[in-house]
């Protein structure tokens, strides 16, 4: 038999006895399986996050053992090298490194083999890896690039269960660089997820990289989730790159500035939202432009924000998008919301009993839409007439509900503000 040494095998030489009579610490792969493993760390990841010691052994036919077992029988009848390599493990936590091993042993053999999975072409389908498993991306500036590809191996060494990848951004500008996440477990992914933030934003502050203006870094964040072009205008109404001349410098995100919902969204959960402008999507190759993206295909949303918030962020998306599909209206208060809370407060401090105390239950009764503090943006007003989207009917009877309403709240502001300057 010839031994080959995993990459880094002095990681563990721990010769500790496996844990339970019953756990078996060794499998057999193929040739190019092995060949896989080696040259995308997985068994140094393997050894480092499990704290265990991998040898790695060549079996041919002439070294058959005697009173071979069942699973090295099937190993070598499947081998077409007439050889095939076992894994021995050592060390803490044996069944765990040998279930995971035997995952990237199925999934290994089923990309060599062209197994494809079947998968759906819808949106939500975009967000997950193969066979439904956790899959996100991360972008990263280009200002620290250099540096997370020389500490690439390292990164990847300590996001167990995770496969880590670079990704053609397809960015004409190449403003910024992306990693792609995939992962067995929802909790390998969460915590290579926080590993990696922590890291690159190490390296940003190091650099002193570029910050939006909530203060997390510019082109770093996680992917929430992609909206079809039409949701995506539905969502972010009143955004554009303005009517002045072009700029020679093509911007890799697009400029929500001039969304109110985004500029609020942003100041209430204390995150960048990050959208890839269409005039940069593309690859560019020898100074000519190739890939051209689609300019109506569907928007993939970023978030700048800690880890576990993404699935959060994400989800108030989500429920803004339906609401808007609903007919629901959100009032922009802008410099009128320092008069909210008056808006909130009881009309009538006596003890005399009435049909209503606070405004908005005025406005319900009145036009029959029920208005209520938006807890997403917290300067918006959230008027609810109905679902619109039952009938044109409903939708004409909505409107009329949520004018109605609208032009209630405008004249009690006038109100209040009459009475703050005469005060």
């Amino acid at each position: 038999c010839s031994n080959v040494t995993s990459p880094r095998s002095d990681v563990s030489r721990s010769t500790s006895p496996v844990p339970g009579a019953k756990v078996r610490n060794y499998m057999y792969i193929q040739t190019p399986v092995k060949d896989n493993m080696l040259v995308s760390h997985i068994l140094y990841k393997c050894q480092r996050h499990s704290r265990v010691h991998i040898d790695v052994t060549n079996i041919t036919v002439r070294d058959r053992p005697e009173g071979e077992d069942n699973d090295l029988k099937k190993a070598m009848d499947a081998s077409q090298d007439g050889s095939v390599w076992k894994l021995v493990v050592t060390g803490l936590e044996v069944k765990k490194a040998i279930e995971w091993l035997e995952k990237q042993n199925a999934r290994i053999t089923d990309q060599l083999n062209g197994v494809v999975k079947t998968t759906s072409s819808s949106l939500t389908d975009q967000l997950m890896g193969e066979g439904g498993k956790p899959y996100t991306e991360m972008i990263i500036p280009r200002v620290v690039l250099d540096v997370v590809r020389k500490r690439f191996f390292s990164l990847k060494g300590y996001c167990f269960g995770v496969e880590v990848d670079f990704k053609h951004s397809d960015s004409k500008s190449k403003q910024f660089a992306k990693l792609t996440l995939s992962a067995e477990l929802k909790e390998d992914m969460d915590k290579a997820m926080l590993y990696l933030n922590e890291e690159i934003e190490k390296e940003c502050m190091a650099i002193g990289a570029p910050r939006h203006y909530i203060g997390c870094y510019d082109d770093l964040g996680f992917l929430g989730g992609v909206l079809s072009n039409e949701d995506y205008k539905l969502l972010f109404k009143g955004t554009g790159r303005g009517s002045g001349s072009p700029s020679k410098t093509i911007r890799a995100n697009e400029d929500l500035q001039d969304s109110a919902f985004a500029n609020s969204f942003e100041k209430k959960n204390r995150c960048s939202i990050w959208v890839q402008a269409v005039e940069d999507m593309g690859r560019v190759s020898h100074n000519r432009v190739i890939n051209e993206a689609n300019p109506n295909g569907p928007r993939k949303i970023y978030f700048g924000a800690p880890p576990h918030k993404i699935a959060v962020l994400w989800g108030y998306i989500q429920t803004r998008l339906a609401d808007f599909k609903r007919g629901v209206v959100f009032m922009n208060l802008g410099a009128n919301h320092i008069y909210q809370n008056a808006l909130e407060e009881p009309l009538k401090r006596n003890k005399r009993p009435a049909t209503w105390n606070y405004f908005f239950e005025f406005v319900q009764k009145t036009s029959g839409a029920s208005v209520q503090p938006d807890p997403v943006t917290d300067n918006h007003l959230r008027i609810d007439g109905g679902d619109a989207s039952l009938s044109e009917l409903s939708a004409r009877r909505v409107k009329e509900k949520v004018n109605i309403a609208k032009e209630l709240i405008a004249l009690q502001i006038e109100l209040l503000r009459d009475h703050h300057i005469r005060q």
